[in-house]
């Protein structure tokens, strides 16, 4: 899953007629979005059309063809989603950034409140080198670990972004993956060690009290999730695992409904921070 630069050229793509645009639909008209283009240079497709109520269509629309497109910052958050983000995100094939995932899960937290703890896709990738992991979980505190059901840790790994999901209720580290290839187990492997020594230390008296040690949890690949047919939607996977077992649900989304996905979630975005 090689991320992309984006290139100089802007590409025209083209949105047929919705069935309510009557005028455009007679005459067999589409319309041009001229927005930058983002490789692989394969066409890019506006994502939801048809499919988002049209508020959020027109509002997609309007930001991907604004000349001066102005970032979309977090509140309190060191967060940019900026332009290229918002093509990615809404392009056909396109890798989309940790900073998108990083703001989703923001909005998942701020939702459900600490119902799950959700960590910055950056802690994964200091494990192993010179910087300390733990800048990273200033805000873990033994409240939140008592009362959060899961701990989701963004992993990434060969160009491909993958999930620990640490029960702290049934004491399991889970691995979801969107694909399944034998190279990945060895970076959830990896992060359940930290995870483990890292809870066993900082909270040995909640886990005392419980009877158990999360360094000897069991560390588990889940196998029968959904899983990706195109190369570069692992990171909309990635953030559907999370919000389904957030809200208890079943794993019951395909690859088919990433498209739609890559929609709400630009158009979440627009919706709470484009002033």
């Amino acid at each position: 899953m090689q991320k992309h630069s984006i290139t100089e050229h802007p590409i025209i793509v083209d949105i047929p007629p919705s069935s309510d645009d009557t005028s455009r639909l007679k005459k067999g008209k589409t319309l041009k979005l001229k927005v930058t283009r983002s490789s692989p240079p394969l066409e890019l497709k506006y994502y939801g059309k048809g499919e988002l109520p049209k508020e959020d269509q027109e509002r997609i629309e309007k930001f991907l063809t604004s000349t001066t497109p102005s970032a979309l910052v977090l509140p309190s958050k060191d967060i940019d989603i900026g332009r290229k983000d918002l093509v990615d995100l809404t392009s056909h094939m396109a890798f989309v950034s940790s900073d998108v995932i990083n703001a989703y899960q923001n909005l998942l937290k701020e939702a459900e409140g600490d119902k799950c703890i959700y960590t910055t896709s950056f802690l994964y990738q200091t494990l192993g080198t010179a910087m300390s992991p733990e800048m990273f979980l200033v805000d873990i505190t033994e409240e939140r670990i008592n009362e959060a059901k899961y701990w989701f840790i963004p992993l990434f790994d060969f160009e491909h972004w993958h999930l620990l999901a640490v029960d702290l209720q049934g004491g399991k580290y889970l691995h979801l993956s969107s694909i399944k290839n034998p190279k990945y187990n060895a970076g959830f492997e990896k992060a359940c060690k930290f995870i483990g020594n890292y809870l066993q230390e900082h909270f040995s008296d909640l886990f005392g009290r419980r009877g158990t040690r999360p360094v000897d949890w069991e560390m588990i690949n889940l196998e029968d999730i959904p899983m990706q047919d195109q190369s570069n939607d692992c990171a909309i996977f990635l953030l559907a695992y999370e919000e389904y077992l957030q809200k208890g649900r079943n794993l019951d989304f395909c690859q088919e409904d990433m498209t739609r996905r890559r929609g709400e979630i630009a158009a979440e975005f627009l919706r709470l921070f484009d002033t």
